[in-house]
């Protein structure tokens, strides 16, 4: 809302909304309401794609810390009798792994998405919603306006969710590393013995 009270529309959408409004011909409405079908059911696979990563990464990194509490006790002597900076590879590590966790949690959680709300605005034609129930065409109208509206709230919706599997992923490498390096350097004692 802006300050006088009225409903402040997305410019793209208003756009979006005069073009809908200002063509005659029926078959422009079916080749728009398809290619908006599309695009909608794109950005919906893409959640699903991006929630699945996100499980996988969540899965992992839980796996990767019940791992090392469960193994604790064969490898915490070493780590005690072992240097400062294998010690902070260790700690860090495991904090950088259950970071990943974290994130990959926090991408999973579900989000809600924007629908219109304001027909008068958007269709001067239409005096209240029900007067779309007696002129499909301009119902369909309706419904590309609501699936670009859709579209491009899942967009933002996924870049967010994206923008977290992508910091998951680099935690769980760091601390993968990080995890390895202890073992890459005894396992290097060994070799130069």
């Amino acid at each position: 809302m802006n300050n006088n009270g009225s409903v402040e529309i997305d410019p793209g959408l208003r756009a979006i909304a005069e073009r809908v409004t200002s063509y005659k011909a029926p078959r422009t409405t079916r080749e728009l309401y398809e290619f908006g079908r599309l695009l909608l059911k794109e950005e919906v696979d893409r959640a699903h794609w991006i929630d699945s990563k996100a499980g996988t990464l969540a899965g992992f990194s839980g796996a990767v810390v019940a791992l090392l509490l469960s193994t604790m006790s064969s490898w915490q002597p070493f780590l005690l009798s072992a240097t400062q900076p294998l010690r902070w590879s260790v700690f860090v590590g495991v904090i950088s792994v259950m970071a990943a966790g974290t994130c990959a949690f926090i991408a999973i959680f579900n989000r809600t998405f924007q629908w219109i709300d304001e027909t008068k605005e958007l269709f001067p034609f239409a005096e209240d919603n029900r007067d779309y129930l007696d002129f499909p065409e301009q119902l369909k109208r309706f419904y590309v306006l609501t699936m670009y509206n859709s579209t491009v709230d899942h967009a933002k919706k996924n870049t967010i969710k994206m923008w977290w599997v992508t910091t998951a992923q680099i935690a769980l490498l760091v601390g993968g590393f990080l995890l390895a390096l202890p073992s890459l350097f005894i396992i290097g004692a060994i070799l130069w013995t």
